[in-house]
C-alpha cells in the first residue's frame, strides 16, 4: 500500500504554518484540522508530534542548503549562494 503523500504534505505545511505563526507550542489536533486530516494519519506519517516539527525542520533545512552545481566560477558561485542566503531570509522572517 502506499502511503499518502498528499496528506503527508498537507500535515508538514500545517505545522510549518503553525510554526511560521510563532505558535511553538501548536497541538497536534491544530495540524490536523487544518491539514484536514485524522490523527492517525499524523502518527502513521510521522510517530508523534516531535517527529512532525523533525520532519518540518529537516525539510526548512534541506530547502535553505540545498545549492546550486558548482559553476567552475568560485566566485559566481559565492555570489549565487549567498543570494540564495538572502532570499530564504526574505521568504522565512
Amino acid at each position: 500500500m502506499q502511503p499518502d503523500v498528499a496528506a503527508r504534505d498537507r500535515l508538514l505545511a500545517a505545522a510549518g504554518q503553525l510554526l511560521d505563526s510563532g505558535d511553538r507550542n501548536f497541538s497536534t489536533r491544530a495540524v490536523c484540522d487544518l491539514a484536514d486530516v485524522k490523527a492517525p494519519t499524523l502518527y502513521h506519517h510521522f510517530g508523534n508530534r516531535q517527529g512532525l516539527v523533525d520532519a518540518v525542520l529537516e525539510q526548512g533545512y534541506s530547502q535553505y542548503v540545498g545549492s546550486p552545481r558548482p559553476s567552475g566560477d568560485p566566485v559566481a558561485d559565492v555570489r549565487a549562494r549567498w543570494d540564495k542566503h538572502v532570499q530564504f531570509g526574505l521568504d522565512h522572517p
